[in-house]
């Protein structure tokens, strides 16, 4: 999104920011439920052209999630809320900051002192593309503890309805350990993608 201005009181900050009309990504999949995979694909390859470029400039945003997914028109979408973004000096760069929100967290942010930030927003990028063809998060639980839990044992289940393309793209980009993880060049020559 686009900062038009910057306002400062002596007890507020304002950020003018561009509007997104079309609302979030989360209320449209609560409202209207699950995509089909074509309309999907259309999105999540937006977000992850976005992730792209942050990366390409080293930066983190390591806050993805449905909503901070924004519709700037009912076929155009932008990622948003930089507030936990950090820039980095290179791609192995550690970071050690727990930032993000549980559901979308990848293990390592749970387990380990130091995670690789562009690592993390691939793990993001497999969580919200699952939410968008599901309506459902795969790693459950009623608190934060039974998330993490879920996130650390690692298994969840691809609907039977999604096709081998999209399952095997998920299961790619949530990989438990970063290290095979795959990468965005890899996300974006899969076969769902094409």
């Amino acid at each position: 999104f686009r900062l038009y201005e910057v306002c400062e009181t002596m007890t507020n900050l304002y950020l003018m920011m561009e509007y997104a009309p079309g609302g979030e990504l989360f209320t449209r999949l609560n409202s209207q439920g699950p995509y089909e995979e074509r309309e999907a694909k259309s999105i999540f390859v937006q977000v992850t052209s976005a992730v792209e470029y942050m990366h390409d400039n080293k930066f983190v945003h390591r806050d993805l999630k449905a909503e901070n997914v924004f519709f700037s028109t009912p076929d155009i979408v932008k990622v948003g809320d930089f507030g936990f973004a950090t820039q980095v000096a290179a791609q192995d760069q550690q970071l050690n900051t727990f930032c993000g929100s549980p559901p979308y967290a990848a293990p390592e942010l749970f387990q380990d002192d130091h995670y690789y930030g562009y690592s993390v927003d691939i793990w993001a990028l497999g969580i919200l593309l699952y939410f968008m063809l599901t309506s459902t998060m795969p790693f459950k639980g009623q608190t934060v503890t039974a998330i993490k839990n879920s996130i650390l044992e690692g298994s969840f289940l691809v609907p039977e309805f999604l096709s081998y393309d999209s399952n095997e793209l998920i299961k790619g980009v949530l990989q438990r350990q970063p290290a095979y993880r795959w990468t965005l060049k890899k996300v974006g020559y899969s076969i769902f993608i094409y």
